[in-house]
């Protein structure tokens, strides 16, 4: 029997590292093929394009980590070497910017709106949970910093809350709910937090009501 292929998808939170070997929850589901394609400070734009690539990669099921819907991208110039040679995009998450992008990120801050930022990225996040379904393939979620440590986010709007809602049976531990640390690479070095997420997976992606 051929084991299944999981695509997991999303920033730093959802990407183990190398040098703490064995400790992110995507390493402790023996049973599946992980397809990695999570990328530290990624956008949720960006979150979603690996989603989509992803899919071409015939996965049985998906993870999906997203992150704070006020990361924006700039297109890498090329030739500019970069850890990940399949990288795109920066987003306003990575240390890579210039004076000019940096520029450009502390204006989108100071002057967007933040319930539209998350209504936009909470309806992105909605469309790749209905293609799963469309698919029919089982998918678990992980909103991190999408939607705040607890899911009530001071400017929570109640659309948002709806498309939370609508889904919450596939919700899982939020890694980002917990002291941050820069290393590990993933932040959050809890083994509990991570053994709790893998078994929140594996129970999610067992559990197919599509009908």
């Amino acid at each position: 029997m051929a084991i299944k292929k999981l695509l997991v998808v999303g920033d730093s939170f959802m990407h183990p590292d190398q040098d703490f070997p064995g400790q992110h929850w995507s390493e402790m589901l023996p049973e599946y093929e992980i397809i990695m394609r999570s990328i530290s400070g990624s956008s949720n734009g960006m979150i979603a394009y690996q989603f989509v690539q992803g899919l071409k990669l015939n996965p049985d099921a998906v993870v999906m980590g997203f992150t704070m819907p006020d990361r924006i991208e700039f297109r890498i110039p090329p030739g500019r070497p970069h850890y990940n040679s399949n990288r795109i995009w920066y987003s306003s998450g990575n240390s890579e910017l210039d004076a000019d992008q940096r520029l450009a990120v502390d204006i989108f801050r100071a002057t967007t709106d933040d319930v539209m930022n998350r209504f936009k990225s909470m309806l992105m996040a909605k469309s790749m949970f209905l293609e799963c379904e469309r698919r029919r393939l089982p998918y678990a979620v992980n909103y991190n910093g999408l939607h705040g440590a607890n899911l009530a986010h001071p400017t929570a709007d109640p659309i948002i809350q709806d498309i939370v809602d609508e889904f919450s049976s596939r919700r899982c531990t939020n890694l980002n709910g917990h002291v941050f640390k820069m290393n590990p690479g993933f932040h959050n070095d809890d083994p509990v937090c991570q053994q709790r997420m893998a078994t929140e997976v594996r129970d999610i992606l067992s559990t197919v009501d599509f009908d």
